[in-house]
């Protein structure tokens, strides 16, 4: 163990596997805190814009080789039986959090990141004098010149720093829960469904080895209605929209229990916040309905480690680094995530909803158009 690493990552999931295999390729030494085992499975939508392709295959995935399903064709259905099919502007492919996860996990390791696995950071300290982070965890203290926040939606930690974007709910009805299974279906390799519902949205498409990813975000009211019972509201709610229960009821679920995660919200935060540079849904994440939330990530930590790469270098200070990568983020993706967010707001407005699907079926481009608004190009 090293006593001073050049950067300490705290989060080894798409943005901080991504930013530490390319820290450590540019000659940085590198630790990254992961606290749970690869694999393991993480509630996410798993579709990737055809954006980060060239990325991937940067970081060392031989994506061809791979061969993950193609998907260029997508389709949004309402609860009162209204469909809108539109090609992809871009397209996307498929693969699961548990393999992408783990395979960019040990390209980090053959790349000579250290990768420190069931390590959680507790609590992180900034010390000033001799500009060093100190990163504390149950098997004592790391320290870093310079660190990267990648720990996902929330977390402890954010307590711990007193981040004002994550000390509560702005208001309650802003609080999602995400709950995912993988699942047998019968849904086309080339296309990704958005089904809506009331109060929240499914996403189905394929990924690696004939499987589907089956993910839904629900406002964590409705699930209050039901006493919190995930099988009464795939049938009462999920099930009102006849597209999706035609699906649901064709589809063999290969969770035994689903995996859920709460207290999901969209709001502002802070990019840097107590000299951590934040990556990924840590500094700030797009609604998943865009299908563009891991090709943001992944961006977001060819950012970082860019401008971490200069820090070390000695071509900038720690101040100009913090106020440049603020300034990055925001031109990248400030835009992006604010309309992520308009557009949700369309698409949960049931009546609303229904009349723009009703226009858009007449009017393809405009479809085409909206989808493209979110997304980026490759990078």
């Amino acid at each position: 163990m090293n006593s001073t690493y050049d950067c300490a990552i705290i989060g080894g999931g798409l943005s901080g596997l991504a930013a530490a295999i390319q820290l450590s390729k540019k000659g940085h030494l590198v630790v990254l805190l992961e606290k749970n085992f690869y694999p393991f499975h993480k509630v996410c939508g798993e579709y990737i814009s055809m954006e980060s392709w060239k990325f991937l295959e940067e970081l060392g995935l031989p994506l061809k080789e791979i061969n993950p399903p193609i998907i260029n064709r997508f389709g949004l259905t309402h609860p009162k039986g209204k469909q809108l099919d539109v090609k992809l502007p871009l397209g996307g492919f498929g693969l699961s959090r548990y393999f992408l996860d783990d395979q960019l996990s040990t390209l980090a390791v053959q790349n000579g990141v250290i990768v420190l696995q069931g390590t959680a950071a507790e609590r992180i300290s900034f010390d000033s004098k001799v500009q060093e982070h100190i990163i504390y965890n149950q098997y004592g203290e790391i320290h870093a010149k310079t660190a990267i926040g990648a720990y996902g939606k929330r977390s402890k930690l954010d307590k711990k720093l007193r981040r004002p974007s994550t000390s509560g709910f702005k208001r309650p009805e802003d609080n999602y829960v995400g709950i995912k299974y993988h699942v047998k279906s019968d849904i086309e390799p080339d296309r990704i469904e958005l089904h809506l519902f009331e109060g929240g949205y499914a996403g189905m498409s394929r990924v690696e080895d004939d499987k589907t990813c089956f993910c839904y975000l629900v406002n964590s009211k409705v699930l209050k209605r039901y006493n919190g019972d995930i099988d009464k509201v795939e049938e009462k709610v999920l099930g009102r929209n006849p597209f999706l229960q035609d699906r649901m009821r064709a589809m063999t679920k290969l969770f035994t229990e689903p995996l859920t995660i709460s207290q999901i919200e969209f709001g502002e935060k802070e990019q840097v916040f107590n000299h951590i540079l934040m990556a990924g849904d840590t500094a700030g994440m797009i609604t998943p309905l865009t299908g563009n939330g891991m090709s943001l990530g992944m961006h977001a930590s060819k950012l970082v480690a860019e401008s971490i790469d200069m820090f070390l270098q000695g071509k900038t200070n720690q101040k100009k680094l913090e106020k440049s990568y603020e300034r990055q983020w925001e031109k990248r993706f400030g835009a992006r995530v604010r309309r992520g967010r308009t557009f949700q707001k369309w698409f949960l407005n049931e009546e609303f909803s229904g009349k723009l699907i009703g226009a858009l079926r007449h009017f393809p481009p405009i479809a085409k158009a909206i989808i493209k608004s979110s997304h980026g190009k490759p990078y």
